[in-house]
């Protein structure tokens, strides 16, 4: 597992992102081991840790930071070794990516103290890139600019150039945001130098993303446009899910900004939906504050209104700040629905929004900003027959149940990735969940299931 993490940032990065997929059942087998192992919990730390890069770039988030959270609290794992603030450095990582947990800065703080006794550039800058992104993400960019230089300083140190990279991104985007426009173009020209020179398509995503969002605070939209989509064909085009959803992100608060709330939505509800199959919930309360201004803008304003304490709440509960564009957003949906329903009537649906939960916040959002009509796609799917819900198949999704009909009917991941419009990379997290569900562990135990549960085969157009 060391020797693949070691390469999955370069050109070579699909070929072993590939084989740690195929190998996932795998792992995760021997994660389960570690954490009980009576020995010792150090090889269990260094696999999870391992798997870092693979979880930000292809998914299983959820298990690598529950494995994590299990190895680091064993008692024989409390010593402070390099291993142990590696996994601690991963764990940070992996939560301001997909939990915003308010763990995160003791954790990064060990992580230096350990690293500092030890001498170790590498992992106390890393750990510091962990502390300044979450300070950042909280809102305190001041004491985020405060500890940033010494994360770049001690990258260069280190030697190493993914994470100079890293810290030099996390440097623009805060010079960015302080309005320092000029030292933020010049950190994000060495990372993009750095990543041509390394072939690093995920941190060329992420220079793209972090160009894009100072071109919207600059008032460029059309070239922030072009920034992210340029991005998001790379993220899809290399399987990066959670940069993607960023991507979309990004692109749907544009058109909002242009009352465009047609193209917003179908990008924000791409966002929601991509949340549900991952189970990462990282941007869920963006959109659905997205979703409450594009419905404002030409929908039910009630539901709006709803979806407006909605998101209120739900940035409390992801302990995140509104930041300018936010703010610019939210202020104008509440002076059109303040017109349109009048004070009472809107703070009684901002109330009713707030004692939502998340997962009816995102059903209530999707199913309220379904988008417009499109002409029919070349290659239909005919409907599937749904088992019953208290049938073998209750427990899958529509989606789901889709791409099991494809599967049964002969369909390989990348045709079934074609005809439902999706990349191969969302087919594959896809088939993940339903294993899980399923416990089928292969194609053959999968299409025997779709049978049994009386899901007919659909046999794709050639």
């Amino acid at each position: 597992m060391e020797a693949a993490a070691a390469r999955l940032r370069g050109p070579d990065e699909h070929r072993w992102l590939d084989r740690i997929e195929a190998d996932f059942d795998n792992i995760r087998a021997a994660l389960a081991f570690s954490i009980t192992d009576p020995d010792s919990a150090e090889p269990g730390l260094r696999l999870a840790a391992g798997l870092k890069w693979f979880c930000l770039m292809r998914g299983h988030s959820g298990e690598i930071i529950e494995a994590l959270s299990d190895l680091l609290g064993r008692p024989d794992a409390r010593r402070p070794t390099r291993d142990r603030a590696r996994a601690l450095v991963a764990q940070g990582h992996l939560l301001n990516n997909f939990g915003r947990s308010p763990a995160i800065p003791s954790m990064a703080q060990e992580a230096i103290t350990i690293a500092r006794a030890l001498a170790d550039d590498y992992v106390a800058g890393d750990a510091l890139c962990v502390l300044c992104w979450f300070t950042f993400l909280t809102g305190d960019l001041p004491a985020a600019l405060a500890m940033v230089d010494e994360a770049v300083a001690l990258a260069r140190s280190a030697g190493s150039p993914h994470l100079l990279t890293a810290a030099l991104g996390h440097r623009a985007a805060f010079k960015g945001e302080s309005g320092d426009r000029d030292a933020a173009s010049a950190d994000q020209q060495e990372v993009l130098a750095l990543a041509q020179a390394a072939g690093d398509n995920y941190v060329l995503v992420i220079t793209l993303l972090n160009l894009g969002v100072d071109q919207v605070g600059a008032g460029e939209r059309p070239a922030a446009v072009a920034s992210f989509q340029e991005a998001l064909e790379v993220a899809e085009a290399h399987g990066y899910q959670h940069l993607g959803a960023a991507l979309a992100l990004n692109l749907g608060l544009v058109h909002l900004m242009d009352a465009d709330a047609a193209s917003a939505r179908r990008l924000l509800i791409g966002v929601l939906d991509t949340a549900r199959t991952t189970g990462a919930k990282t941007f869920v309360h963006v959109a659905i504050l997205g979703l409450a201004v594009a419905i404002s803008m030409d929908g039910d304003p009630t539901v709006a209104a709803t979806l407006y304490g909605a998101a209120d709440h739900q940035y409390e509960q992801a302990g995140q700040a509104f930041d300018a564009l936010d703010v610019e957003l939210r202020a104008g949906a509440h002076a059109r629905l303040l017109d349109t329903l009048g004070e009472a009537a809107l703070d009684a649906a901002c109330r009713r929004g707030r004692t939502l939960s998340q997962a009816d916040a995102i059903a209530l959002a999707v199913g309220a900003a379904q988008p417009d009509p499109e002409p029919a796609p070349a290659v239909s799917v005919p409907a599937v027959h749904y088992a019953a819900t208290d049938s073998p198949a209750g427990p899958l999704s529509a989606r789901e149940r889709q791409i099991m009909a494809l599967l049964a009917g002969g369909a390989s991941n990348a045709k079934i990735a074609e005809t439902l419009f999706v990349t191969p990379n969302t087919v594959r997290t896809h088939l993940d969940r339903i294993r899980d569900k399923t416990s089928a562990r292969n194609r053959a135990e999968l299409t025997r299931y779709a049978i049994q549960a009386g899901i007919e085969p659909v046999v794709p157009s050639p």
